[in-house]
């Protein structure tokens, strides 16, 4: 028996899941098949960046920690794991509670140009659609060398990350940045890692230039910092939200002469708790807390108890919030270049810089102060942020989508 439908799209990745959610909102009969339950979402949620990301800030703090290394990171591996299970459920949740949508677990093979058969743990099921969408992702490429097998003490990208015993040596080949991604994390996991690759390139994907400067800031900075004796004050509020690069502190390369200063309210959306605090070498932070104490009144206890809490059993929300926060860059981002404006899109925090279209002038306070007025729309002068700033508005996606779209059709009609 053949079930016909309006539209069949093989693969729950990021176009996947979002095509499925559209086409059946809008009445179309949807199917979306799957061939592993634990890739509902696709590869950034569940193999690819917010697995990675959470590890690499888990591997981050662990400077910070008085646990050993091994039970540190087998804890580190676990709470991922826990992430991305809540992560793929509410991904296949949101796509099943769509009324003409349905998911089919199995794996598909054409018949015909309209015609899918997918081989499920029922039997063999046909779909005939009028079209098919193929949204199947790739896999990790494995180098083709002698005696190389996925296996035991070898991994992918993907499988060492459900790795839960703690690995003292590493050896990882290829030194792309997935490649030194892994490498950074590890090693601030406390693992001696080692990089080889065919090419002496660092970095070999990315523009020359690029790699270059990547490799002599790492590498310069801290030399120049230690060699004179010199501290660096690093201001690390918005690291937790990096979207697709991993964030690397300073510290971890100079933890002797590194003060970093962060807070609750970018990480965990506590704007207006005013919680704070500063991370440095024990010596410096015992001065800091005798000044403290006699100069600064400390947060109200709710205030305190609630920061607590989040630093201890919310070290992953910025994971779930980087999600939104990404989609809700790209929809605006796209948008505003559609409106005229030039538009850069950020790899991390919450904020768009754009060009105000050339019709509007380049007065940005006579720009904002005129929005505002005729089509209740706020946003911050660039030059407030010094005169290399004239010419550009800033805008904040940190809010709902509803409130994004509605400013998008204000602008669209104050341009018209």
């Amino acid at each position: 028996m053949t079930t016909t439908v309006k539209n069949i799209i093989i693969g729950f990745g990021k176009a996947g899941k979002t095509l499925a959610g559209y086409l059946g909102s809008i009445g179309e009969d949807t199917i979306l098949i799957e061939k592993s339950k634990e890739m509902y979402g696709g590869t950034c949620i569940n193999v690819g960046c917010i697995p990675s990301k959470k590890l690499a800030t888990k591997a981050l703090r662990k400077q910070y920690s008085n646990e050993d290394a091994s039970s540190y990171y087998t804890k580190s591996v676990q709470e991922k794991k826990a992430l991305i299970a809540a992560l793929n459920t509410a991904n296949y949740n949101k796509v099943d509670s769509v009324e003409k949508t349905q998911i089919i677990d199995g794996t598909a093979r054409f018949v015909d140009d309209h015609t899918v058969a997918v081989d499920t743990a029922e039997g063999e099921k046909l779909f005939k659609a009028d079209r098919i969408f193929i949204n199947t992702g790739a896999t990790p490429f494995v180098p083709p060398v002698e005696g190389l097998t996925i296996g035991g003490a070898i991994h992918t990208s993907e499988t060492i990350m459900n790795l839960e015993e703690y690995p003292e040596s590493l050896v990882i080949i290829g030194s792309g940045f997935i490649g030194l991604e892994f490498a950074a994390t590890y090693a601030q996991f406390g693992t001696k890692v080692t990089v080889v690759d065919v090419i002496d390139t660092f970095l070999p994907r990315e523009d020359e230039d690029v790699a270059q400067a990547v490799k002599e800031q790492l590498e310069a900075l801290s030399v120049v910092l230690k060699e004179y004796g010199l501290w660096a004050l690093c201001d690390e509020v918005y690291a937790e939200l990096t979207y697709s690069g991993t964030h690397t502190s300073l510290s971890s390369f100079l933890p002797d002469q590194t003060i970093v200063i962060t807070g609750l309210s970018k990480s965990h959306a506590m704007t207006g708790w005013r919680i704070g605090y500063i991370l440095g070498p024990v010596p410096f932070i015992n001065e800091v807390v005798k000044t403290h104490q006699y100069m600064v009144t400390s947060p109200s206890s709710s205030s305190q108890y609630g920061a607590l809490a989040a630093m201890l059993h919310g070290q992953g929300d910025c994971d779930i919030m980087k999600v939104e926060y990404q989609q809700r860059r790209d929809y605006l981002a796209k948008e505003l270049r559609r409106l005229g404006f030039e538009v850069a899109s950020p790899d991390g925090a919450f904020y768009l810089f754009a060009k105000i279209p050339a019709k509007c002038g380049t007065d940005s306070w006579a720009f904002v102060r005129d929005l505002a007025q005729n089509a209740k729309v706020a946003l911050i002068p660039g030059v407030s942020f010094g005169p290399g700033g004239e010419g550009y508005v800033r805008f904040s996606y940190a809010a709902s989508m509803e409130n994004l779209t509605e400013v998008v059709a204000r602008l669209e009609k104050y341009l018209a």
